[in-house]
C-alpha cells in the first residue's frame, strides 16, 4: 500500500495507531485544520516525515493546511506578536525575573 492509499486521515486515532506522525490536536482528530478546500474536502496539517500520508513527491499546497514545522514557527511569531500587542494596550510590563 502507498501513502496515497492510506485510508485514515492525518491525526486520526487508527492512523496514529498505524504510526501516524501528523498532528493530531491540529487535525482535530482527522477532521481536518478547520479550513476546506474549493470541493468542501477538509485541509490537514502534515508532518512531511509522516510514513503513511507523505506520498506525494511534490505536496501540493492546496492539499495541507500547513506543514507542521511551518505552522509551529507561525504559531509562535504570531503569539509573541499578541503577547506584545496586549502588552501595549493594557499597559504591562512583565519581565522574566519577578521582584
Amino acid at each position: 500500500m502507498t501513502p496515497n492509499e492510506y485510508q485514515h486521515p492525518p491525526g486520526h486515532p487508527q492512523a496514529v495507531a498505524d504510526g501516524c506522525s501528523c498532528p493530531v490536536m491540529d487535525n482535530a482528530n482527522g477532521n481536518g485544520c478547520g479550513y476546506v478546500d474549493a470541493a468542501g474536502n477538509p485541509l490537514y496539517v502534515l508532518d512531511m516525515e509522516c510514513r503513511l500520508h507523505n506520498g506525494a513527491p511534490e505536496p501540493n499546497p492546496q492539499d495541507m493546511c500547513f506543514e507542521a514545522e511551518t505552522y509551529a514557527r507561525l504559531m509562535w511569531t504570531l503569539t509573541k506578536k499578541l503577547f506584545k500587542l496586549s502588552q501595549e494596550f493594557f499597559g504591562l510590563h512583565i519581565t522574566d525575573n519577578p521582584v
